[in-house]
Parts: C-alpha cells; structure tokens; sequence
C-alpha cells in the first residue's frame, strides 16, 4: 500500500524530481506473446503528462505560484483520499490543492501565495532547496531578481518534454535564456526535457512603484514652494523699485496737495475774475 501511494505522488506531483520523473522513462522490454492479432501492435512509450509550472511576480514583489498537471482518472479511483493525500505532501511548503475537471480531463492545481518580502522560488512543489531561489537585490528605486540553476534530466529519454516552467514579471527582464518569451519578453516560458542539463538563467531588475511615486511628490511639492517663493520676492523686488523711484522721482508733496485742493475760480463769475485780476495788478502797481 505505501509503495502505491508513492507511486502515485511520483506521478502526480513531481514532489522529487530525482525520484518523480522515473515515470516518464520507457518501459522495459517483456517477451513477444504468441502470435495474435494483438501482439502484431508494438507497443508505446507513455506520454509525459502535461505539466506546467508558472509563477507570476508583481511590482511589489509579492507573487503567485500555479503548479498544474493532467491526472490519470484511474489512479483517482484507486485512491478516495486523492486530494487529502496530496495536500499532506505540499501544504508545508505553502501550497493549497484543487482537482479540476477540465474538458473531461482531470487537472491537479497546486498554487501558492508568496507575499511580500517571502521568498521567491521557482522549486517544484515539495522540493524545498536553495538551489531554485531567486537572489534577491534590493534598492530604493528597484528591485533586482537573478535566477541561476538548472533542472538536470541527462539521465532521462533524451527530447522528451517533462514539464513546462514559466515566469512572468512587471517588465521585460534584462536578460532570460528561455526558449519562449511573450507579451513583449514578460513572460519567459522554459521546456523541461530529457537528457538535457535545462539551464535556466534569468534577470530582471523592477521598479519600486510606491517609492518613485512618492519621491515624485515630494519633488513636485519642493518645485512648486520654490516657485511660490520666486514669484512672491519678485513681486516684492518690482513693489521696491517703485517705493524707489518715487522716492528719488517722485511728485512734490506741495504741488499733490495743491492739485488735490478745489479750483476756487470755478464758483466765480467772469466779471468776478476780471475784477480780481484788475485789483491785483493795481496792488502790485502800488507796491512798485
């Protein structure tokens, strides 16, 4: 019974991949029976299953981790316990577990949460090492994502598709050594396969969003205090230069105030006027 359940994790799960991809190398010989009209077919090599493994990061270096993998319906009818089984395995390392029903395919989704300032990994489910960890630089305006290792499969059928693995970030990485990349180099898709040492290098460098943003305000803020204050000394150097030129130009106290007194001729009648003028001249005459 425990050598079955195994077996079925193996398959199911990848949980170690030295252990788990066993199930996609071909079968050894058995002797041709008697001639029937069966055994004139050869027999083939089982199909890998289809797995893919995609992992989605955000600007604010939170991600999602979806492990996805066809099931065989027979192996879910010799184990009830299927889900539960597989949820012991993996809950550890933070996954949670789905069995979906997928155009008449049975389909395992593993996905885990990985939020902020965890740790970014794109190790298949139960393979809890170092070795798949993404390094990790932080700055203040970015953050710097490198991702170096390898998925060795030279022991296995050479050409033979074991899994896909995919990663998606904010922006397109500086440099990716996938086979596939989509949405303009975002997504960087890698083709698992037998008898390959399957490299996968990978760099991106993102943006801090919330730290530009607030760097951008508070520099706004500083652009436009520093513009208030210019505009107001300015108008306060041209209110000086005018308090200034009439100081050293400026009109006579005397003659503002003189302007600013009542004609006393406008309530006077001309005969009025001629007669004022008459008696001043002869005053001045009289003073001579």
């Amino acid at each position: 019974m425990k050598k079955s359940i195994v077996f079925v994790l193996v398959i199911v799960t990848a949980i170690v991949f030295s252990m788990g991809l066993v199930v996609f190398a071909a079968p050894e010989a058995t002797p041709a029976p008697a001639q029937t009209e069966q055994a004139q077919q050869a027999p083939q090599a089982p199909q890998a299953p289809q797995t893919l493994m995609n992992t989605k990061l955000n600007f604010d270096g939170s991600a999602v981790t979806t492990y996805k993998m066809e099931v065989d319906p027979s192996l879910i009818e010799k184990m009830p316990n299927f889900v539960d089984t597989i949820t012991k395995q993996v809950e550890k390392s933070g996954y949670t577990v789905e069995l979906l029903d997928t155009d008449g395919k049975k389909v395992l989704v593993l996905t885990k949460i990985i939020k902020k300032g965890e740790k970014l990994t794109f190790a298949p489910p139960g393979q809890d090492t170092e070795d798949f960890d993404f390094v990790t630089i932080k700055g203040f305006f970015s953050t710097m994502y490198i991702a170096s290792a390898r998925f060795d499969m030279r022991g296995y059928p050479e050409s033979q598709e074991l899994m896909k693995f995919s990663f998606e970030a904010p922006i397109k990485p500086k440099y990716s050594n996938a086979q596939v990349q989509e949405k303009g180099g975002a997504v960087s898709t890698w083709s698992v396969t037998g008898g390959s040492a399957n490299p996968i290098n990978y760099v991106v460098t993102v943006p801090n969003v919330i730290n530009i943003v607030v760097v951008l305000l508070i520099l706004a803020i500083l652009i436009f205090v520093i513009y208030m204050i210019m505009l107001s000394n300015k108008k306060k150097a041209k209110q000086d230069l005018v308090d200034l030129s009439e100081e050293e130009y400026g009109v006579d106290e005397d003659l503002v105030a003189v302007d600013s007194e009542e004609d006393p001729f406008t309530e006077m009648s001309q005969e009025e006027i001629d007669a004022d003028i008459e008696e001043t001249e002869k005053t001045e005459k009289e003073d001579k």
